[in-house]
């Protein structure tokens, strides 16, 4: 199916044909936007939706909105503190290539950076940003971009889609970072470990897939259909229409049920667009929860103004497992931001990378053991990162930082760079190879 230039990721079977790519494509996670610059995101409330101003958001503060069955806006949530379920995928995800673990959580009272779980839930610490609209929509690209933040690099979302589909004019379809199509080629461009979902048509088995990797700490990308009376600019795209990170996952039973209940609610953030392309931006949600008997519909019986579903014949999917790093060299980091979506916006139907603006990184680094010597490398380009022998690589780099606390588990550091530059952080112990 052919979609307009309005609209976000759908897919278009003969546009990455002709590409090389697959058979069968998604056009465009978003459209011509219709919110440049910095207007406020909605909050999130349980209940009915309504519209309110967000505090500009900080590292440790990211806005988020909220939607369910039952849709609810939002007040100023925590980041990663929505509910999530339980573990362990009955069908074997099919490994691709960089280093593919298997998820197998567990449930345990310690918890790695930016995962919360509890008897029932699990949630991940993935804020909620816009993506551009503009060429089709940057969907997949964000989705990319805020995987990358959870563990370690920042990057534009016009650099997500030139590594995604290298030397493509970006105001053509065909350009686009999109799931069964070329989110491998991305993930290995961006030095990311990941699993693909094999696409048996099974859709609880794939969330039961995805819950597994949200336990393991690992950011699972899908596709998600769009009901086309909240967003009537859209056309069929086939498998889905809209790219998105899952961020939790609750139950009423345990995490570490091996089956995925009708009344479980998974939880993801739209990335803007209810907000930025729905009919009703003032009380358009950015956090949507949904019970799965809500959500694994057939076009039809989705209710008239429930944004999303999963459709009952598909499931597209991709888990970034975390950096490229085989042999387990390095220590975990975090960025966050000080925006919830980058500026200056691009341009429909232009190729050209919009200006710059400035932007500050919290880098974090977690699992450090006092006394004990560690290098923070930054790297600006995907080119210059190694996978292994970090500190043989050290002239790769671009700076260093020698970390050495005498206190507590983490490091945190602050670098105001410009959003058309790319910052990827490595840290290994200064004794490693």
């Amino acid at each position: 199916m052919f979609a307009s230039a309005t609209k976000c990721c759908e897919r278009n079977a003969s546009v990455l044909l002709v590409a090389g790519i697959l058979t069968g494509i998604l056009t465009g996670c978003g459209g011509t936007s219709t919110n440049s610059g910095l207007s406020p995101m909605p909050a999130i409330q349980n209940g009915s939706l309504s519209s309110q101003t967000m505090p500009t958001p900080t590292p440790s503060s990211t806005p988020v909105g909220t939607a369910t069955p039952v849709a609810t806006p939002r007040s100023t949530p925590t980041p990663g503190s929505t509910p999530a379920a339980t573990a362990t995928p009955t069908p074997t995800p099919v490994a691709t290539p960089t280093p593919t673990p298997t998820a197998t959580p567990t449930a345990s009272s310690s918890s790695p950076p930016g995962l919360t779980v509890t008897s029932t839930s699990v949630a991940l610490d993935i804020p909620a940003k816009l993506q551009w609209e503009a060429n089709y929509g940057y969907c997949g690209e964000l989705s990319f971009i805020s995987a990358g933040l959870y563990f370690g690099q920042y990057l534009s979302q016009y650099d997500a889609r030139a590594l995604a589909t290298p030397g493509v004019s970006q105001s053509k379809s065909s350009s686009q970072l999109l799931l069964d199509a070329n989110e491998d080629t991305a993930a290995t461009a961006m030095k990311l470990s990941y699993q693909i979902w094999p696409k048996n048509g099974d859709p609880n088995a794939f969330l039961l897939w995805a819950k597994n990797h949200m336990l393991a700490n690992h950011v699972v990308i899908f596709g998600l259909s769009e009901n086309y009376n909240v967003f009537p600019g859209d056309s069929p795209g086939g498998n889905y229409d809209h790219i998105v990170p899952f961020t939790g996952f609750s139950s009423s039973g345990p995490i570490t049920s091996q089956t995925v209940s009708s009344s479980d609610v998974v939880t993801f953030n739209d990335l803007g667009d209810d907000v930025q392309t729905g009919v009703n931006p003032a009380s358009a949600a950015i956090i949507f929860k949904y019970m799965i008997s809500n959500f694994i519909l057939a076009r039809a019986q989705v209710p008239a103004q429930q944004p999303y579903f999963l459709s009952n014949n598909e499931e597209s999917g991709i888990a970034i497992l975390g950096v490229a790093d085989p042999n387990k060299e390095t220590l975990p980091v975090q960025i966050k931001t000080n925006n919830d979506r980058e500026l200056q916006e691009m341009v429909d139907g232009s190729s050209t990378r919009p200006a710059a603006t400035s932007i500050t990184l919290t880098i974090t680094v977690f699992n450090l053991i006092p006394g004990i010597k560690y290098n923070l490398y930054k790297y600006t380009s995907f080119t210059n990162v190694p996978t292994t022998g970090f500190n043989a690589a050290a002239g790769n780099a671009a700076s260093v930082t020698n970390i050495n606390i005498t206190s507590g588990s983490t490091y945190t550091t602050t670098a105001t760079i410009m959003s058309n530059e790319m910052a990827i952080y490595r840290a290994v112990p200064a004794s490693g190879p």
